[in-house]
């Protein structure tokens, strides 16, 4: 299965359909979901942007390797209730 987005140094493809450059770094920063404010590591491994031209926005994040139960409960429901917040945008997920 081929994935959703593919991106090189030269081009980026949604499915099949090229996206001109000048669409990928027309990024805005207005209107982005909250970060997870569980921790340090939450925070800083959290990045949404939104692509206005495509109608589109981008949240990559790696979630962090808690080691104890509270803390990935916790991490998770915020992760949840964020993106609740967004379940009427056109949001692509990027996790690693």
């Amino acid at each position: 299965m081929q994935p959703l987005l593919q991106c090189t140094h030269r081009r980026c493809l949604i499915g099949r359909k090229a996206i001109p450059p000048a669409v990928i770094h027309a990024l805005a920063d207005d209107g982005l979901l909250p970060l997870p404010g569980h921790t340090e590591a939450a925070t800083t491994n959290w990045l949404h942007r939104r692509l206005p031209a495509l109608k589109l926005e981008v949240v990559g994040f790696r979630a962090p390797m808690y080691l104890a139960a509270d803390d990935r409960t916790s991490y998770w429901q915020q992760v949840e209730a964020i993106a609740h917040t967004a379940c009427d945008r056109r949001v692509l997920r990027l996790t690693g």
